[in-house]
């Protein structure tokens, strides 16, 4: 259940550097990510019972403002900003 919102990016060499807002983690924060570091990510949890997991990207994902994306977390972390 970690998510990554892309708020921008930029190509930098052979590589693209995206801002983002990552929620579901210890803490949800915002910062840089490398496209190559997420697309690298693989986790075995198959020990707990969950399989390899990935970082994919969501396939139906329309880009929209980001105060009208429906993810509860995510809009407690903006809230928490602009308080």
């Amino acid at each position: 259940n970690i998510r990554w919102f892309v708020l921008e990016g930029g190509k930098e060499g052979d590589d693209t550097i995206l801002y983002c807002i990552v929620v579901g983690l210890g803490e949800d924060e915002y910062g840089y990510v490398s496209l190559k570091e997420l697309a690298d990510v693989e986790l075995d949890y198959r020990k707990q019972g969950f399989g390899i997991i990935r970082v994919i990207q969501m396939p139906y994902f329309t880009p929209c403002p980001i105060g009208q994306i429906s993810d509860e977390r995510l809009q407690d972390f903006l809230n928490r900003l602009y308080d």
